[in-house]
């Protein structure tokens, strides 16, 4: 295929999915971080549809996804100095900005909150889609709730398999999500910024461009927690267990020379080492995140076992490494449904 024939394909199938879109149906969107479920903002019945395809709780909001920073503030009601220099920074980019919203908002979105969750995806297929569609577009990861973020078409496919097949869901191909975890999410007011849900963007990278205004992360019991997705206690897992070992070098070699008699009780069953697979990660921190939801997809499809278990080293490195880590621990622990050793602080 030539170079003109790959760009007329692109094309086309930004036209097609945009008037999907228009037409108040769903798209599932590539973006740098999982791939999306979307709907025009505009859409009721499209909104609707997200929730019922994905069989989300309304109390989960919605982000809304912008092609030019002009949008952000048609969506948010209070555009503050300190947003616009985060947007400035980090858009296009894993950096979703929680502002208070404007009435027009469709309550849906936000789950009747006064806030909007808006983020600039780093995807050109995300941005031109969002162009030819009109408006910017809410988009939860293209997963049912609770289960594992995709970052392929064919994990989309495989969520959502009568859907993608009767058309009711148009899939837009954008190749494997570069970053592979969900963006990092902050609560912005004039005097702090407040990581609700971490990601890629870390906290240190945060205070480079804040100054003078203070980085917090949120309390996980704090009320602000609701306004951002992905804050439940279990969130990401996969249909079989996953069991989540945090230790040593040292500690992480000897208990994988004791696997083979490894014994848990999860949910009122016993499993034994020999049924237990292993889901391996990269020692770097980005190749990890890229890696993870992948890695757990495959262990989960492996008949040969009955559960999945990940060795999570500790870190001795960069501290913005570390704050990777911390990301990747942070849906490691809503994933899992046993914790072992101690997670790294």
């Amino acid at each position: 295929m030539s170079r003109d024939d790959r760009y007329e394909t692109k094309t086309s199938a930004i036209e097609m999915a945009a008037s999907h879109l228009r037409a108040g149906r769903c798209v599932a969107m590539p973006t740098e971080t999982v791939y999306g479920l979307a709907a025009s903002i505009v859409s009721r019945e499209g909104i609707e549809r997200i929730f019922q395809l994905k069989e989300r709780p309304s109390f989960d909001p919605l982000i809304v996804h912008i092609a030019e920073i002009d949008q952000a503030e048609e969506v948010a009601r209070k555009w503050t100095s300190i947003a616009r220099d985060l947007a400035q920074a980090f858009w296009p980019g894993p950096l979703t900005l929680v502002l208070p919203r404007r009435l027009l908002i469709n309550e849906m979105i936000t789950s009747g909150l006064d806030t909007v969750g808006i983020r600039m995806p780093r995807h050109e297929l995300a941005l031109e889609l969002i162009r030819k569609t009109g408006a910017p577009l809410a988009a939860p990861s293209a997963n049912r709730f609770g289960r594992t973020s995709p970052t392929t078409v064919d994990h989309v496919r495989s969520e959502f398999p009568e859907a993608v097949a009767s058309g009711e869901i148009f899939v837009l191909d954008g190749g494997q999500s570069e970053i592979g975890l969900e963006s990092t999410v902050v609560s912005v007011t004039e005097n702090e910024v407040t990581i609700l849900r971490p990601g890629a963007v870390t906290k240190l990278e945060l205070e480079g461009v804040a100054g003078r205004t203070r980085v917090i992360v949120g309390a996980p019991n704090s009320k602000a927690k609701t306004a951002s997705p992905g804050h439940t206690e279990h969130h990401y897992m996969p249909k079989k267990p996953l069991i989540v070992f945090w230790g040593s070098a040292a500690e992480v070699a000897l208990h994988r020379e004791s696997l083979s008699g490894f014994q848990v009780k999860i949910d009122g069953q016993e499993l034994v080492g020999e049924r237990i697979g292993d889901v391996i990660l990269s020692h770097d921190s980005r190749l990890a995140a890229r890696e993870l939801y992948a890695a757990i997809r495959n262990a989960d499809l492996d008949t040969g076992v009955d559960a999945m278990i990940i060795y999570r080293e500790k870190s001795e490195l960069d501290p913005s490494a570390n704050e990777i880590w911390e990301a990747i621990d942070d849906r490691l622990k809503r994933a899992s449904r046993l914790r072992l050793g101690d997670r790294p602080q």
